[in-house]
């Protein structure tokens, strides 16, 4: 500790990173500004670019990096990024089967937050359009289970099937909407709240509330927790630092699983039911 005190230059660590691959977890800002309160530089790099193969981790070993974050890359890249490992490894947001050091958004935490403020509001038939990745990934069978859990306090009549399309299939969605004319929606991301309502529901009669919303200017008035880029961010870095310092490397025999949990938002879309009248379901154009 002293010595990295005393040090001139940071120590630099990988953080591998797909270009092509899209979608998810990658909070790069915020690892740079973590692991520059550490003492640590970090160097973003394509594995497919890099163009080491095989040999990706022994060349990144043999040019000073003492750690590697993994974010989103392509599957094709796993096997080099397990072949031979010499230094200690954490993946950031990533949710696939990597035997890895692992910091992610607890999407069961999400689920229960969602979940509780849609009935504080006082809507009580949920629809929970909660979709999945196809091929499923771990926090699919996370959210269906949360759901399930959720449904068991509702009563029979009152518990919606969960939606199970994949996440971009609005088709499946406004089908599902029609047949099971929900009175609230748990939904997957902010898009289905406008699929639905170019579809003609008339969304200002249903409350809408969703896992995956943003503090931005795209979906300012939609309700649901947001991911926490810079708490998943600084406990990766954290993590790693742990690691690096204890001179644990290579794949470990039992891999952490950190999980974060969400911060709610408030949005327009999940008004108090009361506020709405009584009786009326959404109407269908």
């Amino acid at each position: 500790m002293q010595r990295s005190r005393s040090r001139k230059q940071p120590l630099p660590v990988a953080y591998l990173m797909s270009k092509e691959v899209r979608g998810g977890l990658n909070p790069i800002k915020e690892i740079k500004d973590a692991a520059s309160l550490l003492g640590y530089k970090v160097d973003f790099i394509d594995p497919d670019e890099f163009g080491a193969g095989k040999r990706l981790m022994h060349v990144l070993y043999h040019r000073g990096y003492v750690g590697v974050i993994v974010g989103a890359v392509d599957p094709s890249c796993h096997d080099s990024i397990l072949h031979n490992p010499q230094f200690p490894i954490v993946c950031c947001g990533r949710m696939d089967p990597l035997p890895l050091h692992t910091v992610q958004p607890d999407i069961t935490n999400h689920v229960r937050v969602v979940w509780r403020h849609i009935r504080e509001a006082g809507w009580n038939r949920i629809g929970p359009a909660i979709a999945q990745h196809d091929p499923p990934i771990e926090d699919d069978f996370d959210r269906l289970g949360a759901v399930l859990a959720c449904q068991q306090n509702l009563r029979v009549k009152d518990r919606v099937p969960p939606l199970l399309s994949t996440h971009r299939d609005y088709a499946s969605l406004n089908a599902w909407f029609k047949k099971y004319e929900p009175e609230a929606v748990l939904g997957f991301s902010p898009g289905q709240y406008y699929a639905l309502a170019q579809a003609g529901i008339d969304m200002s009669r249903i409350g809408f509330a969703s896992l995956h919303a943003f503090h931005n200017n795209l979906d300012p008035d939609v309700a649901g927790t947001e991911e926490l880029n810079d708490s998943v961010a600084r406990e990766a870095i954290h993590l790693l630092d742990h690691f690096i310092r204890r001179r644990e490397i290579g794949i470990p025999k039992e891999p952490l699983h950190l999980l974060i949990p969400g911060r709610w938002k408030p949005g327009a879309t999940l008004p108090e039911k009361s506020s709405l009248g009584t009786g009326s379901k959404a109407p269908l154009a």
